[in-house]
């Protein structure tokens, strides 16, 4: 499979520019072309002669290839993976021995459970006024101060657009619907949900968090907030399912308090990886985590990659599409309601659903974009925009700013890797997906 150290190091290059931003956290777009074709030489072209007539790949990734959406790749002539097959991933090649009945059709999705747009703030009269309700994130992740320090942990910034892809689900899914939003949206609200029976579809659209291991991860007083839901900061840092998790409501007030009690109704507002084990899974064909970094976990020997898609594997969920960097709040939102209209509304299966609304995006126009804003009744979004491109047209001659901003118009914002291709599936994919058109044709 090519030297291990070279490819260790064309990884965390290309993983580091996909997702480089400037001091203000603005996405910078860096090329990532060199990294992504030494990849493919190293990790397709050895036996790139046994792919002839092959229209799907499954991969197992292995070590630090779980962070790799692969279908990145660039060949010789500069074609990425994605155009030529479609691509998904497993755990291990065992999932494919699974019988044919444990794949769900789409015909077999009869309810649902959205939970989406968590109130991280709760008004909360024992709490401090800094709590700020209005405070927006653009990306799902840890934003204040964006530190990845296990001994640091910022506030949640609320995610308005996890409430509008949750709309297109609503809209699209025919069947029981349960939804949980704001206030609604707890740490316990999963378990309550399934309490009242399965659900074939699950999709949480909030912030995701995963730390790295650190040798040293110093006393109780001194580990971060999430330190607290084991029995000891040792337990912290040795178990990579206490690493890693979703955010729910309240958990700003949580994170807040001096005592670290759990609020009452809300707890801490944390759902761990561990915590997810003991979810029953098995009639959930579909589990979407909209939420950043929810592909990522602690590589074991001979265990495979532990966290939060491990665990909801483990729970009993059949497939998954995950993250596997922060992604962008409305570049996501649009996406995830363009897969969902695809997979119920037109009848796509899965990872052809997926696969094209990541194209939808990718090639997506401010033209297109401030249109869909207004349609979504998302007027800011729209004004914000159309400045933008109004402030890059300013500084020019006046005979040439008509001309530039229809050029503008056409630019597409979200063409860069970073806004789509973070999103994988992850697990079962039906084998008659092997007749099944290439995925970005």
């Amino acid at each position: 499979m090519g030297a291990e150290a070279s490819i260790h190091e064309e990884l965390y290059n290309s993983r580091k520019k996909i997702n480089a931003t400037d001091k203000k956290g603005e996405h910078l777009g860096l090329n990532t072309d060199s990294e992504l074709s030494a990849l493919y030489k190293l990790l397709i072209a050895p036996f790139e002669d046994k792919l002839h007539g092959i229209q799907h790949l499954y991969i197992s990734p292995d070590g630090g290839l779980f962070q790799l959406p692969f279908e990145l790749l660039l060949d010789g002539k500069r074609v990425a993976l994605y155009e030529k097959y479609s691509v998904s991933y497993l755990s291990s090649g065992r999932e494919l021995a699974r019988p044919e009945n444990w794949h769900t059709s789409i015909e077999g999705y009869t309810s649902v459970a959205i939970i989406a747009d968590p109130l991280f703030d709760l008004p909360n009269d024992t709490v401090s006024e800094a709590a700020d309700v209005d405070t927006y994130g653009k990306r799902r992740g840890i934003i204040s101060g964006q530190s990845r320090d296990i001994n640091k942990l910022g506030e949640f910034a609320r995610l308005p657009f996890t409430k509008m892809e949750a709309d297109a689900l609503e809209q699209v899914f025919t069947g029981h619907k349960d939804i949980r939003y704001e206030h609604e949206a707890k740490k316990d609200t999963l378990e309550d949900m399934l309490s009242e029976g399965p659900k074939n579809i699950i999709h949480i659209g909030t912030h995701g968090y995963y730390f790295e291991k650190q040798d040293s991860p110093g006393n109780p007083e001194g580990c971060p907030a999430m330190a607290y839901i084991g029995d000891s900061s040792h337990d912290w840092a040795e178990d990579p399912l206490l690493r890693c998790g979703l955010v729910f409501a309240g958990v700003n007030n949580w994170l807040k308090s001096d005592r670290r009690e759990p609020l009452k109704d809300y707890g801490n507002g944390i759902l761990n990886a561990k915590e997810v084990l003991s979810l029953d899974l098995s009639e959930t064909g579909l589990l979407v985590l909209s939420a950043c970094e929810t592909a990522l976990g602690e590589v074991i020997s001979g265990e495979g990659i532990q966290g939060l898609r491990r665990a909801f594997e483990l729970a009993g969920a059949r497939s998954l599409i995950c993250t596997l960097w922060s992604v962008d709040d409305y570049a996501g939102a649009i996406l995830m309601e363009k897969f969902y209209i695809n997979l119920l509304e037109n009848g796509m299966d899965k990872l052809p659903a997926l696969s094209n609304a990541k194209k939808y995006v990718k090639n997506l126009t401010y033209r297109q974009l401030i249109k869909y804003c207004k349609e979504k009744g998302f007027t800011d979004k729209a004004d914000e925009i159309e400045h933008e491109l109004k402030t890059q047209c300013d500084v020019l001659p006046k005979s040439l700013i008509e001309e530039l901003s229809e050029e503008l118009l056409e630019r597409k914002p979200y063409e860069h890797p970073y806004f789509w291709a973070g999103y994988i599936l992850q697990g079962n994919t039906p084998v008659s997906i092997l007749g099944a058109p290439c995925a970005g044709k």
